[in-house]
């Protein structure tokens, strides 16, 4: 870890550089201000002590979405590195909720905006110059709408800081066939594949059953409900007999860090891991819409078509 101090006005990172630096601010105020400098400069939030910003690092060597500004002289920063996290969650064990919190709104922004440019391209009649049109417009409105990410400031979800069960998560043995957990309950825990496999299936028990993927041990499931209090997406069974599944709750991740540190860095790996491949997926819709507003009214050619065809099969993969 490093410390920085900062006088009111001095820049600690600027929109559009990469960074792999996670930030929290031990004393003052920081800023985080778009388009820094230029006409359109606004100030999306500013953060308080014990605040995080930049957790884009946790994910990767990231370009900044925003700059990032002590608001106040005397400001102190702490920098960590992505190896340095453990070091991060020992000295301040509710970043860990924190974090995956933020992680996961990046992921469930990401995937809201994915899907959205996938239905307009799916939706999109190539050959027809009034379809075209309305879709350039449409993709404008939608670029403008999510072109800045807000940092990270407060949890959005309450947090129990101190676990109520005083020990580790409950861990449970699954013959095959056992639902784990069903789509369209609340989602309270998620859930580590201690032995065996689970199966992610959408329409569990119905004509249009459908299984998404397959959890292998020593995977995860399930956070995305925990963390941002959303209805189960899909239905989780157990595909293999004595499959074992250890039940994480937002009050046991302070215990389990303690215990087992290592699997609390996995489980953030495992979201960052997500919001990567998301994002990639993000970045290859707006390059097909990019290259669909390049025709101006010229037709589309076979292999773009090819690939907008390719692209709508794979939309929910």
């Amino acid at each position: 870890m490093t410390e920085r101090s900062f006088n009111k006005g001095e820049i600690i990172f600027k929109e559009g550089e990469l960074g792999d630096t996670l930030y929290r601010v031990a004393d003052g105020s920081v800023a985080i201000v778009a388009a820094l400098g230029q006409d359109g400069q606004k100030t999306l939030t500013e953060l308080g002590k014990d605040s995080y910003f930049g957790e884009m690092a946790v994910v990767d060597v990231y370009p900044r979405s925003a700059s990032a500004v002590a608001a106040i002289d005397g400001t102190v920063v702490n920098e960590y590195k992505d190896s340095e996290l453990k070091e991060l969650f020992a000295s301040h064990p509710e970043a860990i909720y924190e974090i995956l919190i933020h992680l996961s709104e990046r992921l469930r922004n990401v995937t809201t905006n994915y899907l959205t440019v996938a239905k307009l391209i799916s939706k999109l009649d190539l050959d027809s110059e009034e379809s075209r049109k309305g879709f350039f417009a449409r993709i404008k409105e939608h670029r403008e709408a999510s072109r800045k990410a807000v940092a990270i400031s407060e949890p959005s979800v309450d947090y129990i800081r101190k676990s109520t069960k005083g020990s580790m998560p409950a861990i449970q043995q699954y013959d095959k066939g056992t639902i784990i957990c069903k789509e369209g309950e609340k989602g309270k825990c998620m859930y580590s594949v201690q032995g065996g496999n689970v199966g992610i299936f959408t329409g569990y028990g119905t004509p249009d059953e459908k299984m998404l993927t397959e959890i292998a041990s020593g995977s995860f499931f399930g956070e995305m409900g925990m963390l941002q209090n959303m209805e189960r997406s899909a239905t989780a069974v157990a595909v293999a007999e004595a499959t074992t599944i250890e039940a994480i709750y937002p009050e046991d991740l302070e215990v389990l860090f303690k215990e087992n540190p290592t699997e609390v860095i996995m489980i953030v790996d495992h979201l960052a891991s997500r919001l990567r491949n998301m994002t990639k997926r993000y970045n290859e819709a707006y390059k097909i819409a990019h290259d669909l507003i390049d025709l101006d009214d010229k037709p589309a050619s076979a292999d773009l078509k090819d690939t907008v065809k390719g692209f709508e099969a794979n939309i929910y993969a």
